[in-house]
């Protein structure tokens, strides 16, 4: 009898040891890292207080670019990537929060120095014209360090993009 209780213990400790390994192997998957995807809170989503003086001028310029250009922009500043490419982390932004017809993203992470302009197919807006902008606007004006003027002279550019190509 004693043999018996011994081999469910043993078994009962291995199926623990098995759960703890596929606990442990999923946190590091690709799954399980998707939590550090944000959800949009808005127009502009700036986990690091970057914008937080220019926010209504940004605002207002998406709105603009929205109502005058059918581009719906968003923005999300945030530290860093988790890791991430800033395109990998941008697309999964863009499908986490279900972005598409009209809508862009424009992202910069600032401890990782990178950022990425995300735009749905249905935009008017061509690859060389996004590298035209992200090049000659988005990241002179993040070197500079007015943020806000930076975001805003990217979602004009932006939405002077799509209507070239649909005027």
């Amino acid at each position: 009898m004693t043999n018996h209780l011994t081999v469910r213990r043993s078994s009962a400790l291995a199926g623990t040891v098995a759960l703890v390994a596929v606990l442990a192997l999923s946190v590091g998957s690709p799954a399980a890292r998707a939590e550090d995807i944000l959800q949009l809170t808005g127009t502009v989503t700036d986990t690091t207080g970057a914008l937080d003086a220019g926010r209504s001028q940004i605002e207002g310029a998406a709105e603009e670019a929205a109502r005058d250009d059918g581009v719906q922009p968003f923005v999300l500043f945030v530290r860093n990537t988790g890791g991430r490419s800033a395109s990998d982390y941008a697309v999964a932004t863009a499908e986490r929060n279900s972005l598409g017809v009209d809508d862009a993203l424009i992202l910069v992470a600032l401890d990782d120095r990178t950022d990425f302009i995300w735009v749905s197919n249905s935009l008017d807006i061509t690859s060389d014209e996004l590298d035209a902008i992200v090049s000659g606007t988005l990241e002179p004006g993040l070197r500079a360090g007015d943020f806000p003027a930076a975001v805003v002279r990217t979602i004009e550019e932006l939405a002077e993009a799509n209507i070239a190509q649909t005027a």
